[in-house]
């Protein structure tokens, strides 16, 4: 069909972008082995990027952890001295075990507090004599 003047040819309607959702986009960068997934925290509805622990980023690793604890307001789980309630700290030990391998579950899980897990994730990953520095 031939067009002419001021007649313009009729136009596609525009199309949808496609987003992702975001369980979907959690799916897919955990497949594509990225070392970071995505989670919701509480109330806020905000998502965080939760880091995963590897053999050799445990400093970068506590630093997002903190900041994102700080974020959903359960940090004072982990500081020592704080009197925590019981809602705050397994909520705090979920996120602890979703951002660390699974051969720690076990060890991890087993502790009565997220405050000893996280304990016993720093001395795994720094070694008992670099902990005792850290601390002093």
């Amino acid at each position: 069909m031939f067009y002419s003047g001021s007649i313009s040819p009729p136009r596609e309607p525009p199309r949808k972008k496609f987003v992702i959702p975001a369980a979907a986009a959690a799916a897919a960068m955990s497949e594509a082995g990225t070392s970071a997934g995505v989670a919701s925290s509480g109330g806020s509805g905000s998502t965080l990027l939760w880091p995963m622990l590897t053999s050799t980023n445990y400093i970068e690793w506590a630093m997002l952890m903190q900041c994102n604890y700080k974020a959903m307001e359960i940090w004072e789980a982990i500081e020592p001295g704080t009197n925590v309630k019981h809602p705050q700290d397994r909520q705090a030990m979920s996120v602890l075990l979703q951002s660390v391998p699974k051969e720690m579950w076990t060890m991890l899980g087993a502790k009565k507090s997220v405050k000893e897990a996280w304990e016993v994730v720093k001395t795994m990953r720094l070694g008992a004599d670099r902990v005792k520095d850290v601390n002093a």
